[in-house]
């Protein structure tokens, strides 16, 4: 049996640290691009990388094991919570959520400095949106206060 490791092994998502921090570098790349400045354009094809990379390869139907494997990433949640965050219409199934990741993981790669300036704010609004709720999601570090009578 010779299985290709990359269809049985998805291609793992950042932390949610480091997903808020490429976020934030991709919002800062797409303020200055919307301001006529030179920019560096890595981050932004890299968050589009990393968003396209939820998606499982090839149609899918909703109920299958890919699609519940998207929801269930902490990605895709801030992704989820980012467009909350943002006033939209919040996806409500996972077709839904499927669809605007794959919109915005295209916006995010295609993203040049011919894009129309209004495009580059709404995808830099995202992208800010996108760091705050990743940022919210990584959990503070939990320090237990030793109990009466343990040692120390």
């Amino acid at each position: 049996m010779n299985l290709d490791p990359s269809r049985t092994n998805p291609p793992r998502a950042p932390s949610a640290s480091a997903l808020a921090l490429l976020a934030a570098r991709a919002a800062v790349a797409l303020e200055l691009a919307a301001n006529a400045h030179a920019t560096q354009w890595k981050e932004v094809r890299e968050l589009g990388t990393i968003l396209g990379s939820l998606l499982p390869p090839g149609e899918l139907v909703e109920s299958g094991p890919g699609r519940h494997a998207l929801i269930q990433t902490e990605a895709a949640d801030a992704v989820d919570r980012a467009l909350a965050a943002l006033g939209g219409r919040r996806p409500t199934t996972v077709a839904e959520l499927s669809n605007e990741i794959e919109q915005l993981a295209a916006a995010l790669q295609e993203a040049s400095p011919s894009t129309e300036t209004v495009e580059l704010e709404r995808l830099r609004d995202l992208c800010i949106a996108l760091a705050r709720a990743a940022q919210a999601q990584d959990p503070a570090p939990l320090y237990a206060r030793p109990s009466a009578g343990s040692q120390r």
